[in-house]
């Protein structure tokens, strides 16, 4: 669901970005590729295809950069599926993965049972930093939930797009030039290090880069 559909926004709700709340995310569906390929990297390192010798080398180096560089930007940058869990129904939730692509589905348990809200009483912003599922005006949230933590699921979507080339050009050449760094240099430095990243890709990584200190309130 969009914001840009014909729904009717809740021009009472305050939209609080910047919660620092900390809530359990489960990925259920995986990425099913890397934001550069084995192929792309061989090319890069000017490496023949042909040769195998490294790969299994190669393929944890693109793992390291790419798992770095997600945990300093704050994003996923392969789609993969996220329920994320709540104890109670509120005017908004934040979902703290990003960019948000879609949210399958609200469900609250239900004499211990999951089952579904109705899409007609929800919809989600879009934003560029972190996104919101709200409750749409004159509408609202099941009264019958189970009184229990967790009682309340959300599933979405999160990433730049489901194939490697939607990933943003820069975000993809920063990976290739981290990773010749942790080949070039491998064993010298830890992978988690921002020292094993080259100044030029941790130049994009923080262009890229939540900052949620700069997330203000919004009003709808």
């Amino acid at each position: 669901m969009s914001f840009l559909a014909s729904n009717v926004w809740a021009s009472d709700i305050t939209i609080k970005k910047g919660n620092t709340a900390s809530f359990t995310y489960k990925v259920v569906t995986p990425p099913t590729t890397t934001p550069v390929s084995l192929i792309l990297v061989k090319e890069f390192l000017r490496i023949s295809a042909g040769d195998t010798s490294q790969d299994n080398v190669l393929n944890l180096l693109i793992k390291s950069a790419t798992d770095f560089a997600e945990m300093f930007t704050k994003r996923d940058f392969i789609n993969r599926t996220w329920e994320t869990f709540r104890n109670c129904f509120e005017p908004q939730f934040q979902l703290r993965r990003s960019p948000l692509d879609t949210v399958n589905s609200v469900e609250y348990l239900l004499n211990g049972s999951f089952v579904p809200v109705s899409a007609s009483i929800f919809s989600n912003t879009l934003e560029t930093d972190y996104s919101f599922v709200f409750r749409l005006l004159d509408q609202d949230w099941p009264t019958d939930k189970d009184d229990l933590p967790q009682s309340i699921k959300i599933e979405f979507v999160s990433g730049f797009g489901a194939a490697d080339t939607q990933v943003p050009g820069k975000l993809r050449t920063a990976l290739l030039q981290h990773i010749t760094s942790l080949y070039e240099n491998r064993g010298d430095c830890p992978c988690d290090s921002v020292n094993s990243v080259p100044g030029s890709a941790l130049a994009v990584y923080k262009q890229f880069r939540i900052n949620d200190i700069s997330i203000v309130p919004r009003v709808f």
